[in-house]
C-alpha cells in the first residue's frame, strides 16, 4: 500500500494493481476453445465481492475483436502502466485482447481473461 495522498491527481493513482498470468494445458485450451461459454460458465466461476461477507459470481462473456487504437482504453493497459510488464507474458496478453478470441469476466477493478489461443488465464486488478 502506498502512503496517503492529497489532491485530485493523487486520487487517480491506484493503491494496488497487478496482473497474474497462468499458463493452461493444451487439453484445457482446446476444450475451452471448442466448448466456449458453456465450459467456462459451468466450471470457472470468478467471484465478485458484494459487501464485506457475501460473494456473487459474474458470468463469462465472449470477447470481440479490438482495434489497436482501443487497447489504451482497457483495464489491462492501465495496469501495465501501474504495475509494469515484467514477469508476465505481456505480448501474449495483448495479442489475446486484440484477437477477440478470448473470454472475460468481472467488473470494476477486477477482471479475468481466458485466451485459449495463447493458453493463458489472466487476472487483472486495479484498486
Amino acid at each position: 500500500m502506498r502512503q496517503a495522498r492529497i489532491g485530485s491527481f493523487h486520487a487517480l493513482i491506484a493503491d494496488a494493481c497487478g496482473i497474474n498470468a497462468i499458463y493452461i494445458s493444451d487439453g484445457s485450451a482446446r476444450k475451452i476453445a471448442n466448448e466456449g461459454l458453456e465450459f467456462l460458465n459451468s466450471n470457472l466461476m470468478p467471484r465478485k465481492k458484494t459487501g464485506s461477507r457475501a460473494r456473487a459470481f459474474e458470468p463469462w462473456n465472449e470477447m470481440t475483436y479490438m482495434r489497436k487504437a482501443h487497447f489504451g482504453e482497457t483495464l489491462v493497459a492501465s495496469v501495465f502502466s501501474c504495475a509494469g510488464k515484467s514477469g508476465v507474458p505481456a505480448r501474449k496478453i495483448k495479442k489475446g485482447l486484440m484477437s477477440g478470441k478470448g473470454f472475460v469476466s468481472g467488473n470494476g477493478g477486477n477482471h479475468y481473461y481466458v485466451f485459449p489461443d495463447q493458453k493463458l488465464f489472466v487476472q487483472v486488478f486495479f484498486y
